[in-house]
């Protein structure tokens, strides 16, 4: 509303003083200006509106017209290097909370694999020293068998206290002693196994079986039976009793019986110097076997390959695991997932901790001053002479002994870092108060 509006209160046609005067005529004109422009914008217009000034960041009067929110944005937005580490961080996030729900694993998923597995299954060896057997009712001590053994090959009879014995050769690496005219035991090297493990032979058998092998005879006769030999085998009726060989194989597994085709296959195989070979069964399986010969017991390790479920630990990285296993056969990516949400959760409240404890602190601290400033001070001096690092070890290795469970580990570990990290965030909000303040009285 305008000044001269106050003339609707005014009897004009009466006017108080005199026709023409001058006063009367300003009014007048002042009245018809009035209502000429009274429905008018008085604004300027953009040509005749004053230019706006650009003000620098540091100049006061711009500093006037920003918020303290505004201002830390913006120079927050000017340091390339915390818009870096923001991006970190929220890539991070979105790693870590985010990759977790849409990875096709769980976080504590194991895969398997099937393995062939080298397990001892027998053991071989060669005979190189001879073995004796004692006749029935005979006695042949120890002391005898070292005195045959010398005189075997060189002498054709040896004495001992006063008795003599003969010594015969009966074939290749066979040899008997008698006295008297008594067979009293025999020195070999070929070793008879019986094909029916629970089926034991005599003397008489043993003798005559390896006294046709070593002369290369095709039959022999012991306890009223007559028995052939086809090669290394010895058959009764067509049926295989028993073979023999110089090499002797062991099973290492409890209740395995070794079938002899096995055993001439491993023979083959030492001969051959072959260390890997597959063998077939009478039943059509193949079995992977590895030879390992052993110096020290001058022996051959028999080992099968099983196929055994295992973790599958250590895996290159591929398709189905873009980084791999670890050693518990758990997907490396999915892992790292979960683990950085662990370090993101424990860092984002270690920092809420330690800025509450710190803002509360310092900010009573800096406003009360006198000796509740001292005392608060004081309080941080020492958290600062704790030394942080040592006692988050001794910490964790306590816990570790005592199995504490890993969720409550997890809150000691950010109860503990929060404590221990409030003193400089204290000590910089009561600096922030104090310059306030200061600047305020001055």
């Amino acid at each position: 509303m305008s000044y001269f509006d106050d003339r609707t209160d005014k009897d004009l046609s009466n006017p108080v003083h005199g026709q023409g005067t001058p006063g009367n005529d300003a009014r007048r004109r002042s009245y018809e200006l009035n209502d000429k422009y009274a429905g008018k914008d008085n604004t300027p217009s953009e040509e005749n509106k004053p230019p706006e000034e650009d003000y620098s960041l540091n100049d006061d009067r711009r500093v006037k017209v920003l918020s303290p929110g505004t201002l830390v944005a913006k120079r927050f937005f000017r340091n390339r290097l915390a818009v870096v580490g923001l991006t970190i961080l929220a890539v991070m996030f979105v790693f870590s909370f985010i990759g977790g729900l849409i990875s096709p694993y769980g976080q504590d998923e194991v895969f398997y694999r099937d393995d062939i597995q080298l397990k001892e299954y027998a053991a071989m060896s060669k005979n190189t020293e001879y073995r004796y057997l004692v006749a029935d009712g005979q006695e042949f001590g120890t002391i005898l068998q070292a005195q045959l053994t010398l005189h075997m090959g060189k002498d054709d009879s040896f004495s001992y206290k006063g008795v003599t014995y003969d010594v015969t050769e009966e074939g290749d690496s066979l040899y008997s002693v008698s006295s008297g005219g008594r067979l009293l035991a025999i020195a070999y090297k070929d070793i008879i196994s019986s094909s029916d493990p629970s089926q034991k032979f005599g003397f008489n058998f043993s003798f005559n079986a390896l006294k046709a092998h070593a002369n290369g005879e095709a039959e022999f006769t012991a306890n009223g039976k007559t028995y052939t030999l086809d090669e290394d085998s010895v058959m009764l009726n067509g049926e295989e009793i028993a073979y023999i060989s110089r090499f002797v194989i062991q099973s290492k597994v409890s209740g395995t019986v070794i079938s002899k085709d096995f055993k001439e296959r491993v023979q083959q195989a030492v001969e051959n110097g072959e260390t890997e070979y597959t063998y077939v069964n009478d039943a059509g399986q193949e079995r992977e076997i590895k030879l390992e010969y052993n110096p020290a017991k001058y022996q051959w390790s028999i080992k099968e390959g099983t196929s055994t479920r295992v973790f599958d630990a250590y895996s290159f990285p591929d398709s189905a695991h873009w980084l791999g296993t670890d050693k518990n056969g758990m997907d490396m990516l999915t892992r790292l997932m979960y683990g950085g949400r662990v370090s993101l959760m424990i860092g984002f409240i270690v920092v809420i901790i330690s800025a509450a404890l710190g803002v509360v602190l310092g900010g009573v601290s800096g406003y009360f001053g006198g000796w509740v400033d001292n005392l608060i001070m004081r309080i941080v001096d020492i958290f600062y002479c704790i030394p942080s690092t040592p006692l988050i070890i001794i910490l964790g290795a306590a816990m570790d002994g005592m199995r504490v469970d890993p969720q409550i580990r997890m809150l000691y570990l950010m109860l503990i870092l929060g404590f221990l990290g409030w003193p400089g965030i204290a000590r910089l909000v009561r600096g922030q108060i104090l310059s306030r303040c200061a600047s305020r009285s001055s």
